[in-house]
């Protein structure tokens, strides 16, 4: 718990004055932002995601459904027992607009499920993109 208010504590003063930074800055701060969003996947953090997430932002998921902070929060878990996870952010690329960004990158997933271990290798891998909102009291994903 301690980490957690500890990692909390860095990003929330790292934003500060954070749109007066160079791009290659702000990129190096969302994607360590969203290297923390992914590894709260495996292990179910639901804090990491509701302090990440804006409260009116919308979530288009891999299956078509499109979903509100409320429910992608309320939605994660922990891996079953039997799964084993990890996802490291690769390729990132960033658009700055005012104070906006969007950050597009590629999930490189590892997964093992009952012993079977599985890799969606760059070329089919899961592209992603978020919008951030930057602010100087508030980052999140709009």
């Amino acid at each position: 718990m301690i980490t957690k208010i500890h990692i909390s504590m860095f990003l929330l003063l790292s934003m500060q004055g954070l749109a007066q930074d160079s791009p290659e800055t702000i990129l190096k701060f969302l994607v360590q932002k969203e290297q923390h969003l992914v590894d709260a996947v495996a292990v179910g953090d639901k804090l990491v995601w509701k302090s990440s997430l804006d409260d009116s932002c919308i979530i288009a998921l891999e299956d078509g459904r499109v979903v509100t902070k409320e429910k992608q929060v309320e939605d994660l878990n922990p891996l079953p027992p039997s799964y084993k996870g990890m996802i490291k952010i690769i390729e990132p690329t960033l658009r700055l607009y005012e104070n906006t960004a969007v950050l597009t990158f590629i999930d490189d997933e590892y997964l093992e499920l009952y012993g079977q271990k599985i890799h969606t290798q760059q070329a089919n891998g899961y592209m992603d993109e978020n919008t951030w909102r930057m602010e100087s009291d508030c980052h999140a994903i709009i």
